[in-house]
């Protein structure tokens, strides 16, 4: 049995959220992110596996089946996201599971998956807050006031001129003006677009 090492992914830790899995390297759509190996928990309602609730994954994937498992390597650390960019599947030959792109997904962008459906949500009372979908600041980096009218900017947005808060742009690195940047509660790029 051989599981490979994930090459383009590592582990950051997210002010307010946990742990997340963020890219080191371009990753391309379909791309096979990371290979997990799984240990198994016994059935759905063994002392161990209630234990480990928050983490657990039914195994196989796509069955109805009362085996859970916990997956090693990062892969129960991806944040749940209702939009994700990964998956998981079986893995082909050997009792694990892998995560692969959805889409491409760019250096230093968080890997997500979805955990389930609004029915998955409703009956978890016990998940902790730092699971909902965060909120997201919308920053417009522009060099005056009137950019967001000039370059149609309906948005609610934080209005950072070039010639008073050049930290923040080096902070974000913005190189590029005006540019329109998405970042959750804990700073983290959600998304940006350039004019």
């Amino acid at each position: 049995m051989e599981f490979n090492p994930p090459k383009k992914i590592n582990v950051k830790l997210i002010p307010k959220k946990g742990l997340g899995v963020f890219a080191t390297k371009k990753i391309k759509k379909g791309e096979v992110v990371e290979e997990c190996p799984v240990f198994s928990l016994g059935d759905d309602e063994s002392p161990i596996s209630k234990f480990f609730f928050n983490y657990r994954f039914g195994y196989p994937k796509e069955r109805s089946s009362k085996e859970c498992v916990i997956s090693w390597g990062y892969g129960s650390l991806y944040n749940h996201d209702k939009t994700p960019n990964t998956d998981w599947r079986n893995h082909p030959e050997y009792m694990g599971f892998e995560f692969y792109s959805l889409r491409d997904i760019e250096v230093g962008e968080e890997l997500t998956t979805s955990y389930g459906g609004e029915s998955y949500w409703k009956v978890r009372d016990d998940v902790d807050l730092v699971f909902n979908e965060p909120k997201i600041k919308k920053l417009f980096f522009c060099i005056n006031d009137n950019d967001k009218s000039v370059y149609g900017i309906e948005d609610d947005v934080t209005i950072i001129k070039i010639s008073s808060n050049p930290h923040d742009f080096d902070k974000y690195k913005i190189t590029q003006v005006p540019t329109l940047l998405m970042v959750d509660e804990g700073g983290c790029e959600i998304e940006r677009k350039t004019y």
